[in-house]
């Protein structure tokens, strides 16, 4: 069991031995949690921050280095740091700072991550500088939004408009050395999106609409969707884009729903109702990049970490650790 006031963001390590998790701490610290037995093994302070908000926050879990983002002000324009913590010591060492008016995003791509920031993007890895490559000509007079990052293929969703405003959305899926693999201007606009496997986009925004999207032939196709009952969604435990979970393996979603209903499951190609996996009436607020390990709401105060029964055979309730 991992001891939280409330979860913002996870992340494992890329060998699955280690979980960073941001939580709602006094004060603020990111745990460094052994897996699979969840004992924590060390505390990384974050200093002079005295509130954990879900939305500016992010955390990349290196294996060699923890990486993070801090959000220092609420005047606009914020200031941001990307701020890395490296072994053996683990000393805090600030990689960037500025100001963004804009949101600012932190996924892991393979070998490090990525920070998007405006129209620019900003990789690094556990040692040396950050690294700024030639800008992406689509988005010379787009203001740019990350979604999600696949950390196995490197490719990186990102929502896009045009700056100064004026009319049009765009969801575009890039490759690893940012060339556009596939775009489609949206109809609703869309403020978070996860990667369901390298192939398939499950977005979700304005008037609580989901899309579901395969990546195909250079093209992002809409194969399902819906829209989730507003009245039904759970705002309290967890923040966005925590309580939408996609889970590679089983090719679902969880929708976390508010006290007393059960977990809402969906075909992540569909987006239709679909039978629930053998969770009983856990929720699953993350999932390993391999789908091997689920990280469980055991309440209000704690989450639970479990081995996915699809990773091995047989079909039986989660081992709990």
């Amino acid at each position: 069991m991992i001891p939280v006031q409330y979860c913002t963001e996870l992340s494992f390590s890329p060998g699955l031995t280690e979980l960073a998790v941001i939580a709602g701490t006094e004060p603020p610290a990111i745990g460094i949690h052994e897996v699979p037995s969840t004992q924590l093994v060390r505390s990384l302070p974050l200093p002079g921050i005295d509130r954990v908000h879900t939305w500016s926050r992010g955390v990349v879990h290196l294996g060699a280095a923890v990486v993070h983002l801090e959000q220092l002000t609420w005047q606009s324009p914020r200031t941001w740091r990307i701020v890395r913590h490296r072994a053996p010591d683990w000393q805090r060492e600030v990689l960037a700072e500025f100001d963004e008016e804009h949101s600012v995003g932190l996924r892991a791509v393979p070998g490090g991550f990525v920070v998007v920031r405006a129209a620019e993007f900003l990789f690094g890895g556990a040692d040396g500088p950050l690294r700024d490559p030639a800008g992406v000509p689509e988005f010379a007079n787009r203001e740019v939004t990350l979604l999600d990052a696949h950390a196995g293929t490197g490719r990186i969703a990102v929502v896009s408009k045009p700056k100064p405003w004026a009319p049009g959305r765009w969801l575009t899926v890039l490759r690893p050395d940012l060339t556009v693999l596939a775009e489609q201007e949206l109809e609703f606009e869309d403020h978070y999106g996860w990667f369901c496997g390298p192939d398939l986009l499950v977005t979700f925004g304005e008037w609580q609409s989901m899309t579901c999207l395969r990546i195909a032939d250079g093209e992002l196709r809409d194969v399902g969707g819906t829209h989730l009952l507003k009245q039904n969604r759970s705002y309290g435990v967890h923040s966005m884009p925590l309580g939408l979970t996609t889970l590679p393996l089983r090719n679902l979603i969880a929708v976390e729903q508010e006290y007393g209903l059960p977990t809402l499951w969906l075909d992540a190609v569909t987006g239709k109702d679909t039978e629930p996996p053998p969770y009983r009436d856990r929720f699953p607020v993350w999932a390993s990049p391999n789908g091997q390990y689920l990280v469980f709401v055991a309440d209000h105060s704690r989450l639970e970490l479990a081995t996915d029964p699809a990773f091995a055979p047989g079909d039986v309730e989660p081992d709990r650790v």
